[in-house]
């Protein structure tokens, strides 16, 4: 008591026990004594009080007494200082409080986030839910346990050998769990929920319970497949589109679709590939097919207006037209691969009847000059470079009056102009018609 009250011998015993005790605790000591002298059992009996040391600090005690057999006017008391026990209660009042408020969150975070919990006791089969479980499945609420079977019933069919496996597994093993499956709602609709399942065990690691989160993901699983039937619409499309498409992403090759696939003879082995190591496989030109010179590294902006030659199934040259696509993401790039065989190969034939002409007109010893339905000049011969000095460039797209300064070519050749434009139009009429 001495070191409890924080005194000494001498003064504590110049004084009485019911001079420590706390002021608003006395009356109920004076009750506590009452009731012990009265007991007629003469059993010992307990009372939480308070006590005040010298220095006025309170503390907390646990008094025992019981009354003297012999001596009725006696009471024998312990004191045990009680100080220890009540802060442990007090932080486990304070820890109560904080797991009611930690609770209340997590039911608001789980109701608006459509999580539910089910706890399930392994022997009995038992299962324990949150009202938000029963929410999520359109059924009322309720605080007692439901056997496990009653939730298997509503699974889908095709999902129900994946839960009991993915539980099996979990029992057996001790190894979490996530499956995603269907559930029949009260009215009559199936949802998709994720469930997440871990095992609780003894010390000694025997399974007792499993722990459980289910969560409603109809509308992710819905946009999820309108997505997937998106892109698969989308994959459809590119596929079959009537051009070559080649897709690479930070210059690799990733995807490709089928025309692309036949004009250059793709396979698995070139998906990966990079930009640069692709196209050297193949000469890339210019318009007209002037070679394009060999790039240290190819980049999208090489590939603009470019041309390759390749070789059809059939060993026949075809031409593509290239043309790189890279606006929104610069690490992505798409190249389109058009056919243009047909026109290269009018081109060709056009370029060769013009050569043939040029040569034609070359041997010809007078000046010869065509022109456009403008009256341009569009093509000359040899002789006329020679007669008037000028270069076949510098007369290409020019009026013929050049040829003659301060005339008009009527005045030239010795027409009038009205005569000049009627047969100049004269002819021009019957080389359309012919």
């Amino acid at each position: 008591m001495v070191r409890l009250l924080e005194t000494d011998e001498a003064a504590l015993l110049k004084t009485t026990f019911e001079q420590w005790i706390h002021p608003e605790d006395q009356d109920r000591y004076y009750l506590f004594l009452r009731q012990v002298k009265n007991r007629a059992d003469r059993k010992e009996q307990n009372i939480q009080i308070r006590l005040r040391s010298k220095n006025l600090k309170e503390i907390p005690v646990i008094l025992s007494s019981i009354l003297d057999p012999e001596r009725p006017d006696i009471f024998w008391t312990s004191c045990i200082d009680n100080t220890i026990e009540q802060n442990y209660k007090h932080e486990i009042q304070s820890i109560n409080r904080d797991l009611i408020i930690f609770k209340n969150r997590l039911d608001l975070i789980m109701e608006t986030s459509k999580v539910g919990w089910w706890n399930l006791e392994i022997s009995t089969g038992k299962v324990l839910c949150s009202s938000n479980k029963f929410t999520l499945l359109g059924l009322p609420a309720t605080t007692e346990a439901v056997h496990y079977t009653h939730f298997t019933s509503l699974v889908h069919p095709d999902d129900l050998d994946r839960i009991n496996q993915a539980m099996e597994q979990t029992i057996r093993y001790g190894v979490p769990y996530d499956v995603e499956y269907r559930i029949r709602h009260a009215d009559g609709t199936y949802r998709w929920v994720l469930d997440s399942g871990l095992i609780d065990t003894t010390q000694t690691g025997k399974p007792t319970h499993v722990s459980d989160l289910i969560q409603d993901i109809t509308l992710v699983k819905t946009l999820s497949q309108q997505l997937g039937n998106e892109l698969k619409r989308y994959k459809t499309l590119f596929s079959h589109l009537p051009i070559g498409l080649l897709l690479f992403k930070n210059g690799h090759l990733v995807m490709s679709n089928r025309l692309a696939k036949q004009y250059l003879h793709l396979s698995r082995q070139d998906l990966g590939q990079h930009i640069h190591t692709f196209f050297n496989r193949f000469t890339l030109y210019y318009k007209y097919y002037r070679p394009l010179k060999s790039e240290k590294t190819l980049h999208c902006t090489h590939l603009m207006h470019r041309h390759i030659q390749i070789h059809d199934d059939n060993d026949q040259v075809r031409y593509l037209q290239i043309q790189a696509i890279c606006k929104d993401n610069p690490s992505e790039c798409i190249v389109s691969l058009e056919d243009v065989t047909e026109l290269e190969t009018n081109r060709q034939l056009e370029e060769k009847a013009r050569n043939t002409l040029q040569l034609f007109m070359d041997n010809i010893p007078e000046p010869v000059i065509i022109t456009d339905q403008n009256g341009d000049i569009i093509q000359v011969n040899r002789s006329l470079e020679k007669l008037y000095g000028y270069s076949k460039e510098e007369v290409l797209g020019k009026n013929p009056r050049i040829l003659n300064p301060g005339k008009e070519i009527y005045e030239t050749i010795g027409l009038t102009e009205e005569l000049y434009h009627k047969q100049f139009t004269e002819l021009w009429e019957s080389l359309l018609d012919t």
